[in-house]
């Protein structure tokens, strides 16, 4: 028995639906950082210069987002004869979260003994809690003889908003 017109219009419509719901749809990405709310901009950024052994408040984590620091960027500078070091460290104002030896010696032009910049890519971040400050703690732990003073510190600290 030969099936009829209507019953191969019936299996033609049936295989062609079978077939696109087994073809592969499309691909959706997610970016491998933290989500972020639609409505802000997720990056965040600060930067300026200190002199001398000083906590600095550079960013304040809003209370309904975490802040991920995936990049510093430090450099010593003088604008005399100098040769000096300092520890910065980033913390949320209580504990330590990175830490970062920088130095200067204009003395030596090879720059062979100290490091005048620290540039610091991030991987997986600093994680800042919602609602917690970010600072920058600076003590300098020697060879504080600079003629212009104390050795003065560039920094830019840079990352992203993320949700708790």
């Amino acid at each position: 028995m030969q099936p009829s017109t209507s019953q191969s219009i019936l299996i033609a419509v049936l295989a062609m639906g079978l077939g696109f719901s087994l073809a592969s749809s499309p691909a959706i990405g997610y970016p491998a950082t933290g989500a972020t709310g639609a409505d802000r901009n997720p990056i965040v950024s600060a930067g300026g210069t200190v002199s001398g052994s000083s906590v600095v408040p550079i960013l304040t984590a809003p209370a309904d987002q975490d802040i991920v620091i995936t990049d510093v960027i430090l450099g010593a500078r003088d604008l005399y004869s100098c040769m000096a070091q300092a520890q910065v460290s980033i913390t949320d104002g209580a504990t330590v979260l990175g830490s970062f030896a920088i130095g200067l010696n204009t003395q030596r032009p090879d720059y062979t003994i100290y490091k005048p910049h620290v540039a610091a890519r991030l991987e997986s971040g600093i994680l800042i809690q919602a609602g917690m400050p970010v600072e920058l703690q600076i003590h300098h732990t020697g060879g504080t003889h600079c003629d212009g003073g104390l050795m003065e510190i560039d920094y830019t600290v840079s990352g992203y908003l993320a949700q708790p």
